[in-house]
């Protein structure tokens, strides 16, 4: 699946401390499939990665709402973890 490989690719970046390059791709990612809430956690991922966590739970109510639509346990899951963690 092409978008799984461009998360795993955002995420490579994320680790070699590229999270510009990580967030561009992940947006580029977010227009092809707007209705998509895991590439929503991915973005949140990174924007707490870079510390900010305002725009981080902007993307996890994304996330929340776009899950809502066709309900996934493994990304309530991940929304619920990421969440828990901010705090």
């Amino acid at each position: 699946r092409a978008t799984e490989a461009y998360e795993n690719l955002a995420g490579a970046w994320l680790r070699l401390g590229d999270a510009p390059r990580a967030m561009s791709l992940l947006r580029t990612l977010q227009e092809r499939e707007p209705r998509n809430p895991r590439i929503a956690i991915r973005m949140a991922t990174v924007e707490f990665a870079m510390e900010n966590p305002k725009a981080a739970l902007e993307h996890l109510d994304q996330a929340t709402r776009l899950d809502a639509l066709d309900p996934e346990p493994i990304v309530a899951y991940e929304i619920a973890t990421m969440r828990a963690a901010a705090v």
